[in-house]
């Protein structure tokens, strides 16, 4: 199934690949992706699927902007899965209705350590300028979010800036390699990033690798880790608002 130079615009969903059990050989490439109510590009699995994954799925060269969610998100069950060479900016706009958790520029996420993504590939996306909801309660505004129960997620070579929240967060989850990105001034909003305005914010996730990442100018710290188990190494940090690196109740 190829999805491709398509304009996408004022509808609930820009592109929907998910909710479907076992789907396999998904490319969205090439689409501007925008003004959309909720999530700009959704690829994944249904909820409910616990046993066989959707496999090969790839999010190419798109521009995901002003939508009211998420920009990108991989949802559920999902393996192989590359998101590569977007241009993410601007999305999150929707106001919070009732939900305790906001949007992210690029998100990986399950309910469930049974039905959750595995083995993600986020490379080569710029995003920024990234809104999170107002009156949510944790972790919101992200650029590039591996969120629960998420695991094997590598999140390499992408630019994250500007965004309310962290330039790239881990929470709730493992094995998350976060390597060679750029990020800089985010956190803009301590309001919206509910105490996690930093670069890297690493929360409850453990066996993370972050590397020869060059981070500056974050509200709060370079590089945050609460509750983390994380390998630290060869990054580059300068001017970060109070810390370079800030670790509570955890092993590096």
């Amino acid at each position: 199934i190829t999805v491709s130079g398509l304009n996408l615009e004022y509808s609930n969903y820009g592109i929907s690949a998910a909710n479907i059990s076992g789907i396999t050989g998904v490319l969205v490439s090439g689409n501007t992706v925008q003004y959309n109510g909720q999530v700009g590009i959704l690829i994944g699995s249904n909820p409910a699927e616990t046993v066989i994954p959707s496999t090969n799925l790839t999010v190419d060269s798109n521009i995901v902007q002003y939508n009211g969610q998420h920009g990108i998100e991989v949802y559920e069950k999902a393996s192989s899965v590359v998101v590569s060479n977007n241009i993410v900016t601007g999305n999150g706009i929707l106001p919070y209705l009732g939900v305790v958790c906001g949007w992210h520029g690029i998100s990986v996420y399950g309910d469930y350590a049974n039905t959750a993504p595995d083995n993600v590939l986020i490379t080569h996306n710029v995003v920024t300028l990234q809104l999170g909801a107002p009156g949510a309660t944790s972790y919101e505004g992200t650029g590039i979010q591996a969120d629960n129960y998420a695991t094997n997620v590598t999140i390499s070579y992408n630019t994250s800036a500007n965004n309310q929240g962290s330039g790239i967060a881990a929470n709730s989850n493992s094995y998350i390699s976060i390597h060679h990105n750029l990020l800089y001034g985010n956190g803009v909003s301590e309001a919206v990033a509910h105490g996690s305005p930093n670069g890297i914010n690493l929360n409850a996730s453990g066996h993370d690798t972050v590397y020869h990442n060059t981070i500056y100018n974050s509200y709060r710290s370079g590089i945050n880790i609460n509750g983390a188990a994380v390998t630290i190494k060869d990054n580059i940090m300068s001017n970060n608002g109070l810390y370079e690196i800030e670790a509570n109740y955890a092993t590096i």
